[in-house]
């Protein structure tokens, strides 16, 4: 049943990810599944589910994107590894930092990557306010990925401080650039990222829903603050707006 669901999405989308991708799509649904029979690592039911929504779902909007190999991309608050392991079985040329701070969790996707042979994975347990301040972190990445994370306020300040100039910042979410208050777009200039328009997107070959930001300037040193009071700002967004 798995590899029909994968067999089906290639079709529909005219790619041909390989055998071994095919393989290690198919073994990740199941240990995500396996894994939530007993403790709350994610909320969907099915294998199927598991691998249409999660892991094909994290892959789809991307999948024309040109990824060199080594480019380097964090995903903050990886949960079973979601982005980032998915992103890393299907572009060889990736390699990424998961950060997540729930130790169960951050076991979890560790072991996941270990078992699926991923050596372009590396996952840490950490807050990313305090992970981006270990050497090399720091305005040293291409991509940030983040996805089931809350409100893109408080996404962007902790994002922002890990990409490099012209890096991006993909937010998973069903609203597109439009859809952001006007306090976090101007939240997002303070933090050096400008928000890309639809042809922007479009042109860097991403697809369907989700807000794309661009690394114009660097994010002051200010930057990321405790989580506190980014989250009392966000809130406060939310009874302005």
């Amino acid at each position: 049943m798995e590899r029909d669901i994968i067999k089906q999405w290639c079709g529909s989308r005219n790619i041909s990810p390989g055998q071994n991708v095919t393989e290690r799509m198919a073994a990740y649904a199941e240990m995500i599944h396996e894994a939530g029979q007993t403790f709350n690592l994610t909320g969907l039911k099915t294998k199927e589910a598991v691998l249409s929504e999660l892991i094909i779902g994290s892959i789809d909007p991307l999948r024309d994107i040109i990824v060199p190999r080594g480019t380097r991309f964090v995903d903050i608050g990886t949960g079973a590894g979601i982005p980032g392991i998915a992103l890393s079985i299907y572009f060889e040329g990736f390699s990424g930092l998961l950060i997540e701070s729930s130790q169960k969790k951050a076991g979890f996707a560790r072991k996941a990557a270990e078992k699926l042979g991923l050596d372009n994975v590396e996952v840490v347990c950490d807050r990313a306010e305090s992970a981006v301040k270990e050497p090399g972190n720091r305005e040293s990445f291409q991509w940030c990925f983040m996805r089931a994370f809350g409100k893109p306020y408080i996404a962007i300040e902790l994002g922002a401080p890990f990409i490099e100039k012209d890096g991006l910042v993909y937010i998973y979410s069903g609203e597109s650039f439009g859809g952001l208050q006007e306090k976090t777009v101007e939240h997002a200039k303070d933090l050096g990222l400008c928000i890309m328009s639809p042809q922007e997107v479009s042109i860097a070959g991403l697809s369907g829903t989700g807000t794309v930001l661009k690394k114009t300037e660097s994010t002051p040193e200010k930057y990321p603050r405790r989580y506190a009071v980014i989250k009392r700002e966000a809130e406060s967004e939310r009874s302005s707006g």
